[in-house]
């Protein structure tokens, strides 16, 4: 099994650029109540991916993430 180690490793074995990898691997980290929200189709009504872009990179700490998207606190 491959495990990738680097930004370049991902880019590569997905067939993309390390540009796109670093533009959306910020977004693997997002609180799971906010992930369940956007799967749901539940999230704020302003939370698109306009939104989401702004934030790059997000933060790590999930009570910031839910404050800057609109979410309430946990």
């Amino acid at each position: 099994m491959f495990e990738p180690v680097s930004i370049k490793d991902i880019a590569v074995a997905e067939g993309v650029t390390n540009s796109y990898v670093r533009k959306i691997i910020h977004r693997a980290f997002l609180a799971p109540d906010i992930v369940r929200a956007i799967l749901n189709g539940t999230q704020p009504p302003e939370l698109n991916l306009e939104l989401l872009r702004k934030f790059i990179p997000l933060p790590i700490d999930w009570n910031e993430q839910r404050r800057l998207l609109g979410f309430p606190p946990a």
